[in-house]
């Protein structure tokens, strides 16, 4: 009797063990890896929705959305190779230069954006990437560096 209960442990040991290995082995997979970012993320990035915070103009403080973003509203972002990005504004019927030269690096996922001066390098922002492929992306921040104010932003590729 007790070799048989021994059996039956053993083998509940076994089906358990097999379960839990094949079980853990699929999550590694979901997590892109750097390179993901930094291959996805070259392109031309048109901002399509904002959750959150955002600067209201008009009080002088942030504001809580949820909201589509209108094209005339809009600045894009074109990640090149090699780190720089450039950002553009729509003029009604193409987008046009705002801004050129600035940086960008890609650790994990996190997304640091930057600008180079006299003194030195001044950070932009800091996103997180929550998720990214050829046609999509959607980065999580914190309006001007305050956690109490986060966003989300949808992005579509138009380059």
């Amino acid at each position: 009797m007790k070799k048989l209960h021994f059996s039956l442990l053993a083998i509940l040991f076994a089906l358990f063990a097999m379960v839990s290995f094949t079980a853990c082995s699929s999550d590694d997979e979901d997590t892109p890896s750097t390179e993901d970012f930094q291959k996805n993320i070259i392109g031309m990035w048109q901002p399509t929705h904002v959750t959150g915070y955002v600067w209201d103009d008009e009080n002088d403080k942030p504001a809580k959305v949820d909201k589509d973003i209108d094209i005339d509203d809009a600045i894009s972002f074109e990640f090149k190779k090699g780190g720089t990005f450039n950002e553009y504004a729509w003029t009604g019927n193409e987008w046009e230069i705002d801004c050129y030269g600035e940086g960008y690096t890609i650790s994990g996922n996190k997304l640091t954006t930057y600008e180079e001066e006299e003194d030195g390098i001044n950070i932009l922002d800091v996103y997180t990437i929550q998720s990214i492929n050829p046609t999509t992306m959607v980065l999580k921040y914190n309006l001007d560096g305050n956690a109490s104010y986060p966003s989300t932003i949808t992005f579509k590729k138009i380059k």
